[in-house]
């Protein structure tokens, strides 16, 4: 989806809540569509998408092969790099919060915790 705020899903309701209030508040502030990508989740049987018994406001989940998932997070590494990515992918680099990441602008996937 053009210019939307991707959410990777991580195991645990609480890191949940912390990834869908980050992704949630960057699509309202930028009036972008939210994709909460679950496909990560479903790798171990014992893991399930927690966030599914409360009412959230307008999002829409994503699960991918996990081959595929893989492929296109190196193909927007790579891109990146090189500075053509059209997709910026931000990767929690410490257990820190990192108040920067409320600066990211969309189109953009998040991977991390954002506690």
């Amino acid at each position: 989806m053009p210019g939307a705020i991707e959410v990777v899903m991580d195991v645990g309701l609480g890191n949940a809540l912390f990834q869908y209030a980050l992704g949630r508040t960057l699509a309202v502030r930028h009036g972008r569509p939210l994709i909460l990508d679950t496909s990560l989740l479903f790798q171990s049987p014992d893991w399930t998408f927690d966030l599914s018994c409360f009412r959230l406001g307008e999002q829409r989940e994503r699960e991918l092969p996990y081959w595929f998932w893989c492929a296109r997070i190196e193909a927007f590494r790579r891109l990146e790099r090189r500075g053509l990515s059209p997709v910026r992918y931000v990767q929690e680099s410490d257990l820190l919060f990192d108040p920067d990441v409320l600066e990211v602008r969309p189109p953009c996937v998040l991977r991390g915790y954002w506690q």
